[in-house]
């Protein structure tokens, strides 16, 4: 049986844990733990491995403006591009865990189906002037 705690391979063109860009071309030496990817996990599974992603996370990637993008291996330094996205999903995360449902469903925000029901476009007219 597979232990969720066991860490996982992921394969890239054949190669596990391989950095590539679009082109193909490898950057191995750019590859970096993920800070948003190391808190979603840790809030979804909350095992032994995700614990000590987050624990790292929290205490090396986290700066007075949010939390950096993540922690290059080979270089052993953070990645400290701050984004909306890493942050957000972040907040995101830690918003499920503590109240246990997604934002959009703590929020009260209902569907999309049901949101373009209740938005009305605007009638425009237009009145040609003539001098």
């Amino acid at each position: 049986m597979w232990d969720q705690t066991a860490a996982i391979a992921a394969l890239v063109n054949g190669e596990p844990w391989a950095t590539i860009a679009d082109t193909r071309e490898k950057h191995n030496d750019l590859r970096f733990l993920s800070a948003k990817a190391a808190i979603g996990w840790h809030v979804l599974y909350n095992t032994t491995y995700t614990s000590q992603l987050f624990d790292f996370v929290q205490g090396n990637l986290k700066s007075k403006d949010g939390w950096y993008n993540g922690f290059y291996e080979s270089l052993r330094q953070p990645n400290k591009t701050l984004t909306a996205n890493n942050n957000g999903v972040i907040l995101e995360s830690l918003l499920y865990k503590q109240v246990g449902r997604p934002l959009t469903v703590w929020a009260g925000v209902r569907s999309q189906k049901s949101t373009k029901r209740a938005i009305r476009t605007p009638q425009v007219t237009a009145k040609i002037l003539r001098p």
